[in-house]
């Protein structure tokens, strides 16, 4: 619907303003015809509010040819034929109002109307010229507002999201297992005890404040993953092989923080933890297509105990995801009876920052 449409008051407030629009604009052709004002305007004035209604409908028109998305030469093509078909039928319209008029007055209306066209000929090109102008200002008002809506409630869901991510990340279960740990190693292997707990220091600062930024380099990411991996590798012993191989050169590539964190958690908990043999998490993160690529498999024991599972972590990230990369991610995920493995594709920071919105 027309934004003229939507309320009566901006309606009659359109219709009042074009009514003394009107009214000024066929003083024009009438004084240079040198007709009697009064009849200049019966025959002028009804054909020049008119207009209105045969300009309004570009609404449509502008709103299905949008600027970004639409060729010049198609817009304009577009336009102007739009522009010829409604000028002509409005003429056609004054042509028979002034023939109308001519009979109830016995003046020759017809043939003055006819020779003011070389006036109401550019007149009524450019109301309907102003008028594209004004759908078009309108639109990409509407869309800027739009954008900026849809920018303060992704930042809003992100805050929201984060917020959860923090409250999963650092939970008691996962500090128990690690104090626990470092009380037994006190008493069997107390040289152990500093680099665990620098680990340990590590892996909570970046967990904690890792929301004061909204990029980090992969290889911040990866060393928090290894801190975690390492001391988990210490509470189960040699009851997993953690294999990490990531191609140097994407070191410094730019990702959102606690990417990899939740996906290797799930290894950790519903994998090695909960499987009664040995088992393996494998990690592979290389450039692909564009963007970086990330492989996180861990075996799966069908028979060993499984902790209940919320699924919080894994869907918080997918509309972490969604929010920053749009369209420009894949996220897969496939399961066997001795393994689960997730895929993840997402654009390079940069490719995004450069991809038109």
């Amino acid at each position: 619907m027309h934004p003229v449409f939507r309320s009566n008051r901006s309606l009659q407030s359109v219709i009042a303003l074009w009514l003394v629009f009107a009214i000024v604009l066929s003083l024009l052709p009438t004084t240079l015809a040198g007709m009697r004002v009064d009849i200049g305007l019966l025959v002028f004035g009804p054909w020049f509010f008119l207009l209105l209604f045969f300009c309004l409908p570009n609404y449509y028109i502008s709103e299905h040819l949008d600027l970004q998305k639409t060729s010049a030469i198609h817009l304009l093509s577009a336009q102007l034929g739009a522009m010829a078909v409604t000028i002509a039928f409005w003429f056609v319209l004054g042509y028979l109002w002034a023939k109308y008029a001519a009979f109830l007055f016995s003046t020759p209306l017809t043939s003055i109307y006819l020779h003011s066209l070389r006036i109401n000929l550019p007149l009524g090109c450019g109301i309907y010229l102003l008028w594209i102008f004004i759908h078009y200002a309108y639109l990409l008002a509407l869309q800027s507002e739009k954008n900026q809506s849809e920018t303060l409630q992704k930042q809003l869901l992100l805050n929201q999201i984060e917020l959860q991510i923090v409250k999963e990340t650092v939970h008691p279960h996962f500090l128990y297992n690690s104090l626990n740990m470092l009380a037994n190693l006190a008493l069997a292997a107390p040289e152990k005890i500093n680099p665990l707990c620098t680990r340990m220091a590590d892996f909570l600062r970046y967990s904690v404040n890792y929301g004061n930024k909204q990029w980090v380099t992969l290889e911040e990411e990866i060393e928090h993953v290894r801190n975690y991996l390492m001391i988990e590798q210490e509470r189960f012993g040699d009851r997993f092989e953690l294999l990490l191989k990531v191609e140097d050169s994407l070191s410094q590539r730019q990702v959102i923080p606690l990417l990899l964190f939740p996906l290797v958690e799930n290894c950790v908990k519903h994998g090695i933890d909960s499987s009664l043999e040995r088992g393996y998490i494998h990690i592979e993160i290389k450039a692909e297509d564009g963007g970086l690529s990330f492989v996180i498999e861990n075996s799966y024991d069908a028979l060993g105990k499984k902790p209940r599972s919320t699924g919080i972590g894994q869907k918080a990230l997918i509309k972490r995801l969604q929010a920053i990369y749009g369209g420009n991610y894949r996220f897969d995920v496939s399961a066997t009876e001795t393994s689960y493995r997730v895929s993840l594709w997402m654009s390079d920071r940069q490719a995004l920052l450069e991809k038109p919105a």
